[in-house]
């Protein structure tokens, strides 16, 4: 592996990791560790470099306030408990669907889309493996629908 192949690699996990950190932690966790690693470079004597190279005004100031978070409307509680409600009629998950697989299901794979009512027959229960492979299978079937021109894969 050349020196630019291992970076382009090395930045490719980084941003995952970073994607995978906002996702499981949030916005405001993002900013306390974007805040404390300009705190620790700047304790570490490159204060002087970063004042030279990158920054004339401090960090909030270049590039403001965090961003509020939305509020919890009402709207979006009804929205979660109508999901929950939902999930409470689903059978209860036992081992995997997925033919010829004894694995214990994890996921509820819908298989018309979230869209049709939630009855027990339009819902399947996959084990983490075949549930990826399925959501693969239908994103890989949408994208060659769109690509085909027929627009049905939206």
């Amino acid at each position: 592996m050349t020196l630019e192949q291992r970076a382009v690699h090395c930045r490719a996990i980084a941003s995952r990791g970073g994607q995978a950190t906002y996702r499981a932690h949030g916005h405001e966790h993002m900013v306390r560790i974007g805040k404390r690693g300009f705190q620790v470079a700047l304790e570490l004597g490159w204060g002087a470099w970063l004042w030279q190279t990158r920054f004339s005004l401090t960090y909030e100031a270049r590039f403001g306030p965090p961003r509020p978070q939305p509020e919890q409307t009402e709207r979006a509680r009804e929205a979660g408990r109508v999901r929950a409600a939902a999930r409470r009629r689903y059978t209860a998950l036992g081992a995997c669907s997925w033919p010829g697989c004894t694995e214990q299901a994890q996921h509820r794979h819908h298989l018309k889309g979230v869209r049709v009512h939630d009855a027990n027959e339009h819902v399947v229960a996959y084990c983490l493996v075949h549930h990826t492979e399925a959501e693969r299978a239908k994103r890989r079937q949408r994208r060659e629908s769109r690509q085909a021109g027929n627009g049905e894969g939206d």
